[in-house]
């Protein structure tokens, strides 16, 4: 699980951890981190003028379609509304 050094320095079991996670913001740990990533990316987008491209990278994501789709999921809006 990629989340148990967090639930071991909360003295946690993964499982429970990614329970109170969930329970906590509604969301399972890999949507909240992926969000959250993706929120620190328009605040990037918006203060540079680097290339989709390397925001994908530094994201975690594989291309700029990866960019594209993964952020149309999650804000229900485009980068270029946000860019």
């Amino acid at each position: 699980m990629a989340h148990w050094p967090n639930a071991i320095a909360v003295h946690l079991a993964p499982f429970h951890f990614a329970r109170f996670s969930r329970d906590a913001t509604g969301l399972t740990l890999k949507v909240f981190q992926r969000r959250r990533q993706l929120a620190r990316t328009v605040e990037l987008m918006s203060s540079t003028e680097t290339t989709l491209l390397v925001f994908a990278l530094g994201a975690g994501l594989s291309s700029n379609e990866t960019m594209i789709r993964t952020f149309r999921r999650s804000f229900q809006v485009t980068e270029s509304k946000v860019w």
